[in-house]
């Protein structure tokens, strides 16, 4: 077995973590944004919720950039740009007098940031061998998650007490960006010229064809919703303010992401015990439960405490407790439902696939954040409520998901076509079972990864012993 290349994974995390970390620029600096005196004009929830979406949609428009950018031009141009463009970003961030240029500022840095997964991803598929890609994979996963908590908690200790401005935590994140960015990218690009070149098969699909099939559009909608609730923290601090009033608001908020990180850890270390129909039932029980934990803390919040009024310190970690367990269960299907489901329908050809769920997930989430922070104008109950309901109905499109999907699986284990062969591909209207029809898209086998192949394993003991 080759060694892990451990200079060339840890060089990728390091990155990635330096991108979340920057990101957390915008949100840590929003609780602070009404009392700076160096903006032209006062700010307001409203305004706030037009950083936030702009700085969506620049995200889902990098996704959508980024990606033939970085195929065509290779892994280095994509670092260079997601790390000299949160560099950029950060400086305007910090440098900022009005509301346009703040606006500008975090758009500039989303859209840099965007480019980080795509390279990351590209940079590991050279310098890893396939054995360890697994690994490698999860590793940059946690490294998203640990960016940000890493960077609410630094920067919420600084701000609160009073060490650094969020506009001195901006200008020093955008010298390191400069510096330390300025040498992975050097570092990567040395090790990627001395690895083996590798070589492309198969052809990508386009995206008409992937959207003939109803399961994909089930998907993305389910996605969307996922979407919105994960990253709600976006303008956690704001929320976690104004539910408990306290002066901690940015560090208590990175239970929020903590939930996350830690689905993926335990999902690492535990996941493979379970069987892929006992996995595909708990992405629906998990959303439901989120949905659940999301309205009770709506009922709690507003039984707990009159308006305006800061909520005990016991209230305040019991909300923090139902955050972080909230998005613990709402990170189990985001990060895995829409990757699985890539490599069940196109195996290695996944790549269009997941940047559509992306796009479109990104997109939605500038309407629905910005309603929210318009709605924090009159309550953040309200903001609750949204959440609430968004994740019943990503909990109800998963579960109107899975028959679709397992019926995919069963048509390709009985005779699905790989388009990375010279086998004809499947007629639209071609049966699986009676009365069931799937479109015309080539089904190839799941890539072989720790996941998918557990649940073939399985399934193949289950018939047989049938």
């Amino acid at each position: 077995m080759a060694p892990v290349p451990w200079k060339g994974v840890g060089l990728c995390v390091l990155s990635y973590v330096m991108v979340h970390i920057s990101c957390q620029i915008i949100t840590c600096s929003l609780p602070c944004l009404m009392q700076d005196q160096g903006f032209v004009d006062a700010w307001t929830n409203t305004d706030i919720g037009r950083v936030i979406g702009f700085a969506s949609l620049a995200a889902a428009i990098g996704y959508g950039v980024h990606g033939p950018c970085i195929d065509r031009w290779g892994a280095v141009f994509g670092l260079s740009m997601a790390l000299g463009g949160c560099c950029l970003g950060a400086a305007l961030l910090a440098t900022s007098t009005t509301q346009a240029r703040f606006i500008a500022g975090a758009s500039v840095l989303r859209f840099s940031y965007a480019a980080g997964w795509p390279a990351e991803m590209k940079a590991l598929k050279l310098l890893v061998p396939e054995e360890h890609q697994p690994m490698a994979v999860s590793t940059l996963g946690f490294a998203s998650r640990g960016g940000a908590i890493l960077g609410m908690c630094f920067f919420g200790i600084l701000t609160q007490n009073h060490i650094l401005t969020w506009r001195e935590i901006a200008v020093q994140a955008a010298f390191l960006l400069l510096i330390i960015g300025s040498g992975i990218v050097v570092s990567i690009r040395q090790l990627i010229k001395a690895a083996p070149s590798s070589k492309s098969t198969g052809h990508q699909k386009s995206i008409g064809s992937l959207l003939q099939e109803p399961s994909v559009w089930l998907l993305t909608f389910a996605f969307a919703c996922l979407c919105h609730v994960q990253h709600a923290d976006d303008f956690m601090p704001l929320l976690f303010r104004g539910l408990t009033g306290s002066t901690h608001s940015v560090t208590f908020s990175a239970v929020y992401p903590g939930g996350g990180i830690a689905a993926m850890v335990l999902n690492a270390w535990k996941g493979h015990l379970l069987s892929r129909r006992r996995r595909e039932q708990l992405y629906v029980i998990a959303s439901a439960a989120s949905a659940t934990l999301l309205g009770l803390l709506l009922l709690l919040h507003r039984a707990a405490a009159e308006p305006g009024e800061s909520t005990s310190p016991l209230m305040t970690w019991l909300i923090a407790l139902i955050l972080f367990v909230a998005a613990f269960c709402c990170a189990m299907p985001y990060y895995l439902v829409p990757n699985l489901f890539a490599f069940d329908l196109m195996g290695t050809e996944c790549a269009t696939l997941i940047a559509w769920f992306e796009l479109t997930s990104f997109c939605t989430k500038m309407p629905a954040h910005m309603l929210s922070l318009r709605m924090a104008e009159e309550s953040w109950d309200l903001v609750l409520l949204q959440l609430t309901v968004t994740m019943f109905f990503a909990a109800a499109l998963i579960q109107a998901l899975l028959p679709l999907w397992r019926s995919l699986q069963s048509h390709r284990r009985h005779g699905g076509i790989s388009p990375l062969t010279n086998s004809p591909p499947l007629q639209a209207g071609s049966p699986t079972k009676p009365k069931k029809l799937v479109s015309e898209i080539n089904l190839e086998p799941a890539v072989d990864d720790d996941h998918v192949g557990h649940y073939y394993r399985h399934e193949e003991v289950k018939r047989r012993g049938n």
